[in-house]
Order: structure tokens, then sequence, then C-alpha cells
């Protein structure tokens, strides 16, 4: 005997479902647009706060990093004071209602060593310890309220194993053990209490390394390299696994890559 459908259940694929990905008719999505943004801009790091959207700095037509800082709140932008430090690309993490802000790529494409912290409730932002060295294409995640930052790149150009934490509350950064492989622009995520970074690039050369910092044991461990080398790939995740999607195949004349690979964690 045949399973009865639920009438809520939604089909992909086949007569009886219809297109893949097609929608019950008796429903309909679309995009309904809102006012644009103040400043137009590419490269800007937003960060969400209850039902607002944050969105920090970026670079404008020319190319140049701005200080523009907005927020999307019921549906309508609304102007907020400049950061003092124009960057594109920053790091930025929220603790509590602030919101912090660090590195990126500065005036003249330099590296930028500002840290700079928005309260939310008081409206006005505040400079902070600064990083050691202008950094860009640093990682960022949040745990137990303070911000983990991994990697960058120098103004010297070569990347960093920065591996460093921020309490916002004291103004002070402290110093873990370094990353096993110098790196910038990485993914990282906080899975189960564990810190996992993946990728990235040093210099203009895509970096395969993937390595986990354990924060119980206080140390890090090197998981199997990314398998195919691969620029500007997408990595997400999931709660036990993490899945590389895409990117640009190196050499670049080989041209875009539809790579996908997944790593389960639960055997790592």
């Amino acid at each position: 005997m045949s399973k009865s459908r639920d009438k809520n259940e939604v089909t992909h694929g086949g007569a009886e479902g219809g297109a893949a990905g097609s929608c019950p008719e008796d429903m309909s999505f679309d995009w309904e647009p809102l006012r644009k943004m103040f400043n137009p801009r590419v490269f800007a790091t937003p960060v969400i706060h209850g039902n607002t959207i944050y969105l920090v700095g970026g670079c404008d037509h020319m190319g140049q990093p701005v200080d523009t800082f907005e927020k999307l709140e019921k549906k309508r932008w609304h102007s907020l004071p400049s950061m003092p430090t124009k960057r594109a690309n920053p790091a930025v993490g929220l603790v509590g209602d602030k919101i912090a802000v660090i590195g990126g790529v500065g005036t003249g494409q330099k590296p930028v060593t500002a840290v700079e912290v928005y309260h939310i409730n008081e409206g006005k932002w505040v400079q902070m310890e600064g990083l050691v060295e202008g950094l860009l294409g640093v990682s960022s995640i949040v745990r137990d309220g303070k911000i983990i930052a991994v990697g960058g790149m120098a103004t010297d150009t070569n990347p960093r194993d920065y591996f460093r934490s921020f309490d916002v509350e004291a103004n002070r950064w402290k110093a873990l053990a370094p990353m096993p492989t110098p790196r910038y622009a990485t993914f990282s995520f906080l899975i189960k209490d564990k810190f996992y970074v993946i990728g990235g690039r040093q210099g203009k050369l895509p970096c395969v390394a993937f390595e986990v910092y354990d924060f119980k044991e206080e140390k890090w461990e090197k998981l199997p390299d990314v398998p195919s080398k691969r620029v500007f790939a997408l990595y997400t995740h999931t709660e036990s696994h993490i899945i590389s999607m895409g990117g640009l195949i190196q050499p670049g004349s080989e041209g875009f890559s539809n790579a996908c690979e997944i790593f389960d964690l639960e055997k790592s």
C-alpha cells in the first residue's frame, strides 16, 4: 500500500512533484524592494543584532575604503555615526550590545591596525587597543563573550599565524597558541567548542590547510588538507560536516571550479 502524502509536503522532481524546487500552487514568494542604502559599496561586513542588520565599512566605486556605517531596521536604512577609521572587509564581532571592528583594508590598500567598538545603546564609537600590526583578511568568531581572531596578512604581504582573543569589556588582547599554518582570508567555525580553520591564502596562492583548536585541551591539531587547490572557495558547515564548494582552479587559466567536497567531523 502506498504511503499517503501530507498535504503540506513539498515534493521535488517527477510528474507529481512538478519542476525541481517548485512550490505548491497556493504559495507565492517574491522579492520585496526596499529603500536603497545611503551609500553604494562592496566588501562591507554585516553583523546582526536582534532584528537589525548593521553594515560596516566597504569600498566605494573608486576602490577606496569608506567609514560608512548603516543599519537596516524595520525595512528602512538608517545612517549611523561614521567609523573613526576607513576600511573594507574588516573582521567584525558582536559581544552583547557592542560591535567590534578589527583590521581590514585601509587607505592605499594597506592593512589596518585599528580596533574600534560601536556601543549600540549609546550610539558612539570607542577606539580600543589595536592589533600588534596592520592586518587584513583576519577571520573571527565569538566565544564566551570574547572575540577569537586568527591569521591575517601584514604590510609586508606575508601571512601571519596569529591566534588571539580580545576581551571587549577589559579592552585587552591575549595571545594564544599560534596557528600551525600562517595564512589569511580563512574561513573559521566554532563547532562543539572546537575552532576549525580552513583554506585561505598565502600571498596570491591558495592554502589547503585544515586545522582545529581544542579549547579544552588548549592545542592545535592538523586535519587532512582540502583535496583540491582553489582560491575564493566557499566553506560552510553543519554540526557534523564542513563543506567546500566552488572557487577558482589553480592555475587561474583553468577557470572556475564546480568542486564540492565534504568532511565528516565525527570521523576525524
